[in-house]
C-alpha cells in the first residue's frame, strides 16, 4: 500500500512577489489596452487619441470645461484645452461661440458659419397676435441686410396672467412693460424681447403706436389695427403700419437712433425711412414723411440708420444672466 504524497511546499516570498507583481503588470496592461481603445467619457475620441494625440482629458467629454465638447472643438478647429475661444465673438453679432453653438447656429451643412444671427422673443397678449406676413417680412428684409433673424412666437399672455404680476392689461404703462419683460422674457441672454399689448399709455396720457427701452420693444396693437391717425387718404392699412413700427422699435433695441442735444430721437427727415417716426403724423413734416414711408409695402432704413445697427449691444439682453 503506497503512501499519499505530501504536499508541495509553499512557494517562498520571493516567488509570490514575482507572481503577484506580473498578476499586476497583466491587469494594468489590460486597463492600459482597454483605456487606450475605448471611449471612456463618449466623446468620440477614444483614449489613445485623448493622451497621445490631442493630450485631452480621456475621462470628461469637455476638457477645459468650456461647454464645448472636445470632439466638436477638435473638428472645428478650435482649442479643446482653452476656454477662452467659447466667449469669443467672431461674427460680431452680439453672441458668443458658445451661445452659436447652444442655439445651433455657428454651423451651417457641417461648417463653421460666421454669420450674423439675431434672436427674438416675440410675447403678446390673447387675441393681439403680431402678423404672421409682417415677421417674415421682418425676417426676409433683415437677411437683405446680411442679417439671419430667429423669431420664436413664444408666449400668448392671458388677462389673467398680466393681472397676476399687477399691471393693467387694458393698456400698459412704461414701468408695466418693465414688469412684463421680467415676467416673460424666456431668453434673456441671447434673444431680444418684443412684446404685442392691447394698449400702450405714456405718462401724458397719449396712446403711442409702440415704444422701445432697455427691456425690449413694445406694440400698441389695438392702435396699429385701428390705424388712427395715418390711414390719411387710404394710403396705408394696419399691416403696413404694423410693418413699420415693429421695424422701428426692433431698430431701437439695435441702437439704431439718434439723439438731439435733449438726448431725444431725433426723427429722421428721409421722407422713406422706418425710423421717420410713425406716430408723428400730425406734424407737418412728419406727417409727410409718414404718407411716404407707410405707402409702402417694402420700408427699410436709409442708409445713415443701417449703419447704426450694433448686434454687440442688443436692448433687452442681458449678457450677465445665467440659467
Amino acid at each position: 500500500m503506497s503512501l499519499p504524497l505530501p504536499p508541495p511546499p509553499p512557494p517562498s516570498r520571493k516567488k509570490r512577489n514575482v507572481l503577484l507583481l506580473a498578476s499586476s503588470l497583466i491587469i494594468i496592461m489590460a486597463l492600459f489596452v482597454l483605456l487606450i481603445e475605448v471611449d471612456i467619457d463618449s466623446d468620440g475620441l477614444n483614449g489613445y487619441e485623448e493622451m497621445f494625440i490631442y493630450g485631452t482629458n480621456p475621462f470628461t467629454s469637455d476638457s477645459d470645461g468650456d461647454g464645448l465638447p472636445d470632439r466638436w472643438e477638435i473638428n472645428y478647429g478650435f482649442n479643446p484645452k482653452n476656454a477662452y475661444d467659447a466667449s469669443k465673438d467672431p461674427d460680431y453679432d452680439g453672441l458668443t461661440n458658445l451661445q452659436e453653438y447652444q442655439l445651433g447656429t455657428i454651423t451651417r451643412d457641417g461648417i463653421l458659419s460666421y454669420q450674423k444671427d439675431l434672436f427674438v422673443e416675440i410675447d403678446y397678449m390673447s387675441g393681439y397676435a403680431p402678423s404672421a406676413t409682417v415677421i417674415n417680412y421682418f425676417v426676409s428684409y433683415y437677411r437683405e441686410l446680411g442679417i439671419t433673424v430667429h423669431v420664436s412666437i413664444d408666449d400668448d399672455v392671458s388677462w389673467n396672467q398680466l393681472t397676476a404680476i399687477d399691471v393693467s392689461p387694458d393698456s400698459l404703462t412704461f414701468s408695466e412693460c418693465y414688469t412684463v419683460e421680467q415676467a416673460f422674457h424666456d431668453n434673456p441672454s441671447t434673444h431680444v424681447y418684443v412684446f404685442y399689448a392691447k394698449a400702450l399709455r405714456d405718462s401724458d396720457g397719449n396712446e403711442p403706436l409702440g415704444w422701445a427701452s432697455e427691456f425690449g420693444a413694445f406694440m400698441n396693437k389695438e392702435k396699429i389695427n385701428s390705424n388712427e391717425g395715418l390711414s390719411v387718404l387710404w394710403l396705408t392699412d394696419r399691416l403696413r403700419t404694423e410693418r413699420v413700427v415693429l421695424l422701428h422699435e426692433i431698430g431701437h433695441t439695435l441702437n439704431v437712433i439718434i439723439r438731439n442735444q435733449q438726448g431725444e430721437e431725433d426723427y429722421c427727415s428721409n421722407l422713406g425711412c422706418i425710423m421717420a417716426g410713425a406716430d408723428k403724423w400730425w406734424d407737418i413734416f412728419g406727417g409727410i414723411s409718414q404718407l411716404a414711408v407707410l405707402h409702402s409695402d417694402t420700408p427699410q432704413y436709409c442708409n445713415e440708420h443701417v449703419k447704426l445697427i450694433d448686434l454687440r449691444n442688443k436692448w433687452s439682453v442681458d449678457e450677465s444672466w445665467k440659467p
